[in-house]
């Protein structure tokens, strides 16, 4: 689910990739909007991300990578959506990346977002994981990392399904930018030794906790014009990848609209 975005741009500007994508019968994954406005959506991110890079060679400065790599993760949500080609999705992955990895170059640390955004989706789209090696001392301070964040970086650079964190980080709400802390809810999957148990509390979370801040996000939107948010669609990769590693029952997977079950 997206964030809400003050930034318009004009509508006469002509973007090729979306023509493609309004041009080819692709099957949109999340009924909620309509094609129309995914295509919108994207050619205002396109439009967005070079205009960031456009200022950079303006002012003979680097462009603000922060604000890229939010837009790139908000294009392959759009993208997979709108059920793009997976080498094309892997394409602006790598692209998230290389923003991130210009990011610590200034010896700034990663967010917590970008960190557990990247790191699902270069698992869950088989990306070479050597290419992120550089997240693993430049994530965000070890007191912000969260039971997820701490299984999926074991996972993937370790091959270790372990977590000695005892929290995870609840997502926020509309506009509201604090995260929570939470000790129920996915702790209850991760700390299971029951395959059984943590199979159905994880669709039990799914149901109650993540479908409830849906609908939550849901209103919000409702409160505003279209134009001054982006509307992403479901799918949670950082909830995919944690299904996937923790080797959740596809089964109670596949009606879910936050799973991207051809990714497990």
């Amino acid at each position: 689910m997206g964030l809400f975005d003050k930034f318009k741009k004009k509508d006469n500007i002509k973007d090729e990739e979306v023509l493609k994508y309004s041009s080819e019968n692709y099957v949109i994954k999340d009924n909620y909007k309509s094609k129309e406005y995914f295509l919108k959506q994207l050619q205002q991110i396109n439009f967005f991300i070079n205009h960031l890079y456009n200022l950079g060679k303006k002012y003979n400065s680097k462009p603000d990578y922060s604000f890229i790599s939010k837009y790139l993760f908000k294009k392959i949500c759009i993208l997979y959506v709108l059920g793009a080609e997976p080498d094309i999705i892997k394409q602006n992955i790598v692209e998230m990346k290389n923003t991130m990895e210009n990011i610590t170059l200034s010896d700034s640390k990663l967010q917590y977002t970008d960190t557990v955004n990247l790191i699902s989706l270069y698992y869950l789209f088989n990306l070479n994981i050597s290419d992120i090696e550089f997240i693993k001392s430049k994530m965000v301070d070890e007191k912000y990392v969260d039971a997820i964040l701490d299984i999926l970086r074991n996972k993937v650079f370790d091959n270790k399904i372990m977590t000695t964190k005892d929290y995870y980080l609840k997502e926020k709400i509309g506009f509201f930018p604090d995260y929570n802390k939470d000790n129920n809810g996915l702790m209850n999957v991760i700390n299971s030794n029951n395959t059984e148990i943590r199979n159905q509390e994880f669709k039990k979370y799914l149901d109650e906790v993540k479908t409830k801040h849906y609908n939550r996000l849901l209103k919000e939107y409702e409160k505003v014009d279209e134009g001054k948010y982006t509307y992403l669609g479901t799918f949670d990769f950082k909830l995919t990848a944690l299904a996937k590693i923790l080797d959740i029952d596809k089964n109670i997977l596949k009606d879910s609209k936050f799973i991207a079950v051809d990714l497990l």
